[in-house]
């Protein structure tokens, strides 16, 4: 398939899922990638079994897209400025905000990424209640504010934020609405 073909395929996948304009830019660099990634037919290719999915397909661009438009709702912000603050790499959330920024300190700037994935994360609806503490120490530790030794007491300091369910690496982090709170301003802030 040439080219011209896949941006022709991908483009007419984006208007045909109704995105809406200011995720139109993230919406056909994603179905680009699914387009690249297995052409047949208009089908991405599934797991050999001849099976696949439409490149409109609700997992596909769609639920991204629909994930960044609640961010972008959530927030009040618009998709430019939302980008300053997440992106979203295989289908997971980053924070790509910077973490000097977010803290004054190493332990400042664990609170503030985990206080950003986590909010996102469910307002988005990449996680439904709670996120793990796998996924909050993995883009903790991504950034290199990770802190093993005083990790767990780092995150204790945000209970004001999270219903923290389970302790250690068991931890599931909900938001309280002090959390959505602090949220909201602290992104505010970083798009200004």
């Amino acid at each position: 398939m040439e080219v011209k073909d896949i941006l022709t395929e991908a483009w007419e996948a984006v208007k045909a899922a109704d995105i809406p304009k200011e995720l139109q830019e993230i919406a056909l660099s994603r179905a680009i990638d699914l387009a690249a990634a297995g052409h047949d037919r208009g089908r991405v290719q599934g797991n050999g079994d001849g099976g696949g999915r439409s490149l409109d397909d609700v997992t596909g661009i769609v639920t991204t897209d629909e994930r960044l438009s609640k961010l972008c709702q959530t927030f009040s912000i618009e998709a430019d400025k939302l980008e300053s603050v997440y992106q979203v790499h295989d289908g997971e959330l980053q924070v790509v905000a910077d973490t000097n920024e977010v803290g004054d300190n190493t332990a400042g700037q664990a609170r503030g990424v985990a206080l950003l994935l986590v909010g996102a994360r469910l307002a988005g609806g990449w996680d439904t209640g709670n996120v793990t503490d796998e996924i909050v120490r993995a883009e903790i530790d991504r950034h290199g504010v990770y802190d093993q030794s005083n990790y767990t007491n780092h995150m204790r300091r945000t209970s004001s934020w999270f219903n923290i369910n389970g302790s250690g690496k068991n931890a599931k982090y909900g938001m309280k609405p002090q959390g959505r709170t602090a949220l909201k301003e602290l992104v505010d802030r970083l798009v200004q």
